[in-house]
This record gives structure tokens, sequence and C-alpha cells, in this order.
């Protein structure tokens, strides 16, 4: 269970991504825009320079489930994040808000582990994910917002439709911030 003290940085901290684009509380969120306002280029792997073929099918055929993003830092310290181009929309609008978080968060990026001739293994902070996609899901869908839709008797997936999310993104923040929406048809 979360703290109130968590739960207020966490909307303290969607506000201040939010308000990079100046959107009004209600406003949708578009978060390739964000990444333009981040100067966070957005690339597929079929753009990566050098990417065996093999490689891409391993990517975007055989894994494709295994993976939604990742975020680069350059050596001129620009920062890329490769989106996997086979998840729905809504999904890659909430893997690139939870990669922009990461970066706004200032979080350390994690790392791959190659064991030669073996498997890989990526590095994970819990607590970084965590803070990440609660930040991500909050700029998307603002308490604000939840707040209207339960006062209009809205239903979840038409809060989903207008913020472009998937309706589980709405009903894990239905959770977080405890306002109950309608579930529809």
């Amino acid at each position: 269970m979360a703290t109130k003290h968590f739960l207020t940085w966490v909307e303290n901290q969607a506000r201040i991504l939010r308000s990079r684009l100046a959107l009004r509380p209600l406003a949708p969120l578009d978060p390739f825009e964000l990444a333009k306002n981040m100067r966070v280029d957005i690339i597929r792997p079929s753009e990566i320079p050098g990417l065996r073929p093999d490689c891409l099918d391993q990517l975007l055929v055989k894994e494709f489930e295994a993976w939604s993003a990742g975020s680069l830092k350059l050596p001129s310290n620009d920062v890329v994040v490769v989106l996997n181009p086979t998840h729905p929309k809504t999904r890659e609008r909430a893997t690139l808000m939870e990669e922009l978080s990461h970066i706004h968060l200032g979080h350390t990026p994690t790392q791959l582990i190659i064991i030669e001739g073996g498997p890989v293994f990526r590095t994970f902070k819990k607590s970084q994910e965590t803070e990440a996609y609660w930040v991500g899901a909050a700029a998307l869908v603002p308490k604000a917002a939840l707040e209207r839709a339960k006062s209009n008797d809205a239903q979840r997936q038409v809060v989903a439709r207008f913020y472009g999310v998937s309706p589980d993104l709405v009903r894990f923040r239905e959770n977080v911030t405890g306002l109950r929406l309608k579930l529809g048809v």
C-alpha cells in the first residue's frame, strides 16, 4: 500500500510533467509531444543503424511481447527512447510516458549484463520502476480527470478513450486515487 506522502509526490511530479506542455488540468497529454518538449528522440528498432536482421526479427517477431521500450543516453548526452512498434497505441503511450518519467526523475538507467554464449540479464530497481509507472500514469490520467468523470457518471472506457490509454491504466488510477468509475459495457 502506498503512503499518502508517496501519492502526493506522484501527483506533484505528474503535474510538473504536464506543466511542460502548459496543459489545462483535464486536457489529454500527448507523450510524443512531451518527448519533443523534453528533447527526447523516439525511434523504432528498425531505425537503429547496423542492427542485424536477425536481431530485428528477435525484437519484433519472436520476442515482441518481452519488451516495450528502452532509453539510451548517447555519448552526446542526448536521450533516445527505442519504442516497440508492435504494441497497441495505448500501450505505446503508457510505455513512452513511463520512459519520460524515468528521465524526468533522473533515474539511473538499467544495464544489460551479457554472458558470452548465454542469456542476457537486465538490472532492475523496483522502486524506480514503480515511481516511473505511477508518475507516468498520473500524468496521462490526472486525478482531477477522474474526479470529473466520477461526478459526471462517466464510464471507464470513455475516460480511457479520451485520454488515449487502456481501461486497465484507468483502473490502476482508480485504485490509486480511490475514485471508482462505471464499468460500462
